[in-house]
C-alpha cells in the first residue's frame, strides 16, 4: 500500500524545486500586497504631511521627484527635482544669483508653495528694491532631510553650475541626529559594486518591514551602544564637510553666508553646529554667520506687518493666516513671538519664512553683498 509520505517521496525532484518556487513567489507577492500597511512612517520615503515624493540617488541617498505637484498640498517640483521655478544655467546680463543650499527648513516644511525664505528673499530684493540694471534670482536647493555631507555632494555636483555669485548653506539638524548607520557608511556603500543588490531590495515593500521588524525586535540595550556613535555626520565630519563648501565656493568667486537654524532644543548634541559654522565664518575671510532665531525675534514690529499685509493684498491665496498674526502684539516676549513664526521646534511658518528672506535682505545689504 502506497502512503502520502511515499507519494512525496516520488515527486520529482524538479516539481518539488517548481513547487518551492510558486511558493516563495506566492509569499512575495502577498508580502509586498501586504507590507505597506504594517511599515511605520519613519521607514518610508515620505515627507511627513508634505505629501511630496522621493527618489533613491546613488550618491545624494534621496532626492526631490522631478515634476512633482500636489495642488492641496501647494507643492510644486521643478524639472531639476528643487521645489522652485524652473532653474536656468544661462542668465541675463546684469543677474546676480544667490543658491540656498539646506534642508527641510530651506525647502519650506509646511509653507505654501511660493512662501520658502528663498521665495521671499527673492521678491524682496526684487520687488523692494526694483532697479532696471539689477535682477536677483535666488534658486532653492532645499531638500528635506539633507545632512552637510549631502550638501557638499550636491554643491560639486550640480550647485556649482547654476554660477551663484552668493551661496547660502544652513545644515546642522540632520547631521546631528542619531542612525542605524552613518552618512559616510552609507555613502561608501553606496559607491561599491553591492549598490546594485541595495537599490533592488530598497524598492521592494516587504524588505523595508523586514528591516522595521529588525530593527523593533533588537535588544533595546544594543541599540543602544549601536547608535551611540552612529551619529549621521559628527561634529568633526560637518566641520570638514562645511569647509570643503566654502573652499568649493570661493574657488567659483562665490561669497558665503552660514545660517544657523532655528531649532529650540539646541542641547548638548547639536549645539557644536552651529559653533563650528560661526567659528568657520570669524575665521574665513568673506563667510558671514547668521543665526535664524535671533533674526526670527529681533526684528521691526511695524515694518514686518506692513510687509505680511502687502504680500497678502498681492497674493491673496498665500496661507500666511495673516488675521491671526496680524491681530497678535508684536511686541510680546520673544519666547512668544518666536512661537507665532514656527510650525514646530524646527521649522518656521509662512510668516516665519517671510521673516527670514526678509532678515537675509537686510544681511546681505549690510555687508555689501547686494547694492
Amino acid at each position: 500500500m502506497t502512503t502520502r509520505t511515499d507519494r512525496k517521496k516520488k515527486l520529482p525532484l524538479r516539481k518539488r524545486i517548481l513547487f518551492s518556487f510558486v511558493v516563495l513567489a506566492i509569499f512575495i507577492i502577498l508580502g509586498e500586497l501586504i507590507a505597506p500597511v504594517f511599515i511605520k512612517k519613519q521607514y518610508k520615503l515620505q515627507l511627513g504631511m508634505m505629501n511630496a515624493e522621493l527618489i533613491e540617488d546613488r550618491e545624494l541617498f534621496w532626492r526631490l521627484k522631478p515634476e512633482f505637484f500636489n495642488e492641496s498640498n501647494s507643492i510644486s517640483i521643478n524639472r531639476q527635482g528643487y521645489r522652485d521655478t524652473e532653474f536656468e544655467h544661462t542668465r541675463d546680463p546684469g543677474t546676480v544669483r544667490i543658491a540656498c543650499m539646506g534642508d527641510s527648513v530651506t525647502y519650506g516644511w509646511k509653507v505654501p508653495q511660493g512662501f520658502t525664505y528663498p521665495d521671499i528673499l527673492e521678491e524682496k530684493l526684487n520687488f523692494s528694491r526694483p532697479s532696471d540694471d539689477t535682477q536677483y534670482e535666488v534658486y532653492n536647493f532645499g531638500v528635506p532631510g539633507y545632512s552637510s555631507l549631502q550638501g557638499k555632494i550636491l554643491l560639486s555636483k550640480e550647485v556649482v553650475s547654476y554660477n551663484p555669485d552668493i551661496l547660502i548653506i544652513s545644515y546642522g539638524i540632520n547631521d546631528s541626529r542619531l542612525a542605524l548607520e552613518s552618512d559616510s557608511i552609507s555613502y561608501i556603500r553606496n559607491s561599491s559594486s553591492l549598490y546594485n543588490v541595495k537599490a533592488f531590495f530598497m524598492k521592494s515593500n516587504l524588505y523595508h518591514l523586514l528591516q522595521q521588524i529588525w530593527a523593533d525586535w533588537v535588544d533595546q540595550r544594543e541599540r543602544r551602544e549601536l547608535s551611540r556613535n552612529q551619529i549621521r555626520v559628527t561634529p568633526e565630519e560637518f566641520k570638514s564637510n562645511i569647509e570643503t563648501m566654502v573652499s568649493i565656493a570661493k574657488s567659483h568667486s562665490m561669497k558665503v553666508i552660514l545660517l544657523s537654524q532655528a531649532n529650540t532644543s539646541r542641547n548638548d548634541r547639536l549645539q557644536p553646529y552651529f559653533d563650528i559654522e560661526k567659528q568657520i565664518a570669524e575665521s574665513t575671510p568673506d563667510v558671514t554667520y547668521a543665526d535664524a532665531i535671533d533674526m526670527l525675534v529681533s526684528f521691526s514690529a511695524d515694518e514686518f506687518d506692513a510687509y505680511l499685509r502687502d504680500l497678502s493684498k498681492r497674493f491673496p491665496v498665500s496661507a500666511l493666516d495673516g488675521q491671526k498674526f496680524f491681530d497678535m502684539e508684536l511686541t510680546t516676549p520673544d519666547a512668544e513671538r518666536f512661537a507665532a513664526l514656527m510650525v514646530d521646534p524646527v521649522h518656521p511658518n509662512a510668516a516665519g519664512c517671510a521673516m527670514l528672506g526678509m532678515q537675509l535682505e537686510k544681511l546681505l545689504i549690510q555687508n555689501g553683498l547686494v547694492n
